[in-house]
């Protein structure tokens, strides 16, 4: 999956990652809707989504600073709450 790694270095921040590997576009989007969550994707499907943000690199590194700048998240404060695995 081509997230996959920005979700887990998002859980490493603590951050509440979802992670959704299968699945249909519409499947997703009801996800997100039901749950409240924001849909981070390279599926320039999701571009007109106002819960998406749709990233235009397939870096995790570069996602991560994105996604970091956009959502104004600390990401200095090491919290290792979350588990990795779940």
């Amino acid at each position: 999956n081509n997230v996959h790694r920005l979700g887990r270095g998002l859980r490493t921040l603590g951050y509440d990652t979802k992670l959704y590997g299968q699945g249909t576009d519409n499947e997703l989007r009801a996800l997100c809707l039901q749950e409240g969550r924001i849909l981070l994707s390279c599926d320039s499907d999701f571009e007109r989504d106002p819960y998406a943000l749709v990233l235009d690199t397939d870096q995790w590194q570069e996602q991560l600073q994105r996604v970091v700048l956009a959502f104004e998240l600390d990401a200095q404060s090491y919290r290792y709450s979350l588990c990795l695995n779940c």
